[in-house]
């Protein structure tokens, strides 16, 4: 079967290899498409990968072969699946941190997302696989497991009608926080160097957006009576940014860290952490219960985050992790 391997030098190239073999308690899925996240970026720009790997764990396909066993899914079925389950039950779990467990970080799509074929495990098909109907478009149902990281980070917050968020970085992960925030009836301020993406932000129903910090506190004054806002989150940006943003924040505010931010942080001003109640909360991948309220999110809410999608084939791949780098597109979507 055709698949798409990467090496540890980041460089990616089609190559057959041999269709996976499934169990009787697993299905195997045809792919139909996959997108390239920005994970997937971070692997192969610092060169993180040791070996060569079949990345992408953005997945929609039809199941083409089912095992004896499995019984609630049939041949035909389109289905999107997540790649990583947790036990449920280990320190990490109990405690809400799953995507800590062990488990969660062993268990994956075989080979990968990047292939024509993929093994789903019984583990897969019980707890992050939802079946796409005939009403619901499968390039949107491709969202759920990156909405679904931006949706377990909501859990962790408090905003509530007419709270006012700036929003760092207004690529995919940026626009689909603005739609969470939106929809909670809050109001969003977006931060961007690339005036397209500010402009498109606003589209996506970002109420403000702005190129830098300059004029930010004139933009977050207005709406708050000079309050602050209520909480940032950072999708993309510099480390450094970190403490001066503290100075945006009304007391009892947040920061929640939804990216590895570039570069270092620089000395933090904890006496304002202290003294003004300032949380920062981090919050990393998606958990089952996460990956379901996503996939009702956008099966049942025209969130329209297909369009940020950007075709290509998977000879183009290297081009399409080009033109994501070079922020061309939002988000490529790898057909099959």
């Amino acid at each position: 079967m055709l698949a798409i391997q990467t090496d540890a030098t980041g460089k990616s190239m089609t190559v057959n290899i041999s269709k996976p073999h499934i169990g009787p308690d697993e299905v195997l899925i045809k792919t139909i498409g996959c997108g390239l996240c920005g994970t997937d970026l971070l692997k192969i720009n610092l060169g993180l990968l040791r070996q060569p790997t079949i990345l992408g764990h953005e997945v929609v396909g039809h199941v083409v072969e089912k095992g004896a066993r499995v019984v609630d899914y049939q041949l035909g079925d389109l289905i999107v699946v997540a790649h990583h389950v947790p036990c449920g039950t280990c320190h990490y779990c109990l405690h809400g941190n799953h995507s800590m467990c062990a488990t969660f970080k062993k268990t994956n799509l075989d080979p990968g997302g990047f292939c024509e074929f993929i093994r789903l495990s019984q583990q897969h098909l019980d707890h992050t696989t939802f079946k796409i109907t005939d009403d619901f478009a499968w390039q949107e149902a491709l969202f759920t497991e990156p909405l679904a990281c931006c949706e377990r980070s909501f859990q962790k917050l408090t905003i509530l009608p007419g709270d006012v968020l700036v929003i760092v970085g207004l690529g995919s992960i940026g626009i689909m926080m603005t739609k969470l925030v939106k929809r909670l009836g809050g109001k969003v301020i977006g931060i961007d160097t690339d005036t397209h993406r500010c402009s498109q932000a606003l589209s996506y129903g970002a109420d403000k957006t702005i190129e830098s910090i300059d004029k930010l506190h004139t933009l977050i004054n207005e709406p708050t009576q000079s309050r602050g806002a209520d909480g940032i989150i950072f999708t993309a940006g510099p480390a450094g940014l970190l403490n001066e943003s503290l100075l945006w924040l009304r007391d009892g505010g947040f920061v929640n860290l939804f990216s590895h931010l570039s570069g270092e942080v620089g000395p933090i001003d904890t006496s304002r952490l202290y003294h003004h109640e300032i949380q920062i909360i981090t919050s990393y991948s998606a958990t089952p219960e996460s990956l379901k309220r996503s996939f009702d999110i956008l099966k049942h809410e025209a969130l329209n985050l297909k369009q940020m999608f950007e075709p290509y084939r998977p000879d183009q791949f290297e081009q399409a992790v080009k033109d994501m780098n070079e922020r061309k597109v939002y988000k490529a979507l790898i057909e099959f």
